[in-house]
């Protein structure tokens, strides 16, 4: 599976979600990030860029030093993001 595009994720994906699955995708890239961000297809594309599909595990460009690191930080991006929210829904 090869997937070559500038923008992997764009607003129009984004969009076509409903509130709640945007709600999860905006936690991910809060997550990633550390703030917010414009929802653009370069900045959706460039905050999940460690979630994009790819041959590998994660990107080659997000491996650095330890190649587990990235995949440590792939994981977590999900789950911490979904157990807040998770634990936010408990609570309404």
């Amino acid at each position: 599976m090869k997937i070559d595009t500038e923008h992997p994720f764009t607003v129009a994906q984004f969009n076509a979600l409903n509130q709640e699955d945007r709600q999860a995708i905006l936690a991910v890239v809060d997550y990633l990030t550390g703030s917010k961000v414009d929802i653009s297809d370069e900045a959706l594309s460039e905050a999940l860029n460690l979630m994009k599909p790819t041959e590998g595990c994660v990107p080659l460009e997000e491996v650095d030093d330890d190649p587990v690191a990235p995949i440590r930080r792939k994981f977590a991006a999900v789950y911490q993001p979904a157990m807040e929210l998770a634990e936010g829904s408990d609570r309404r």
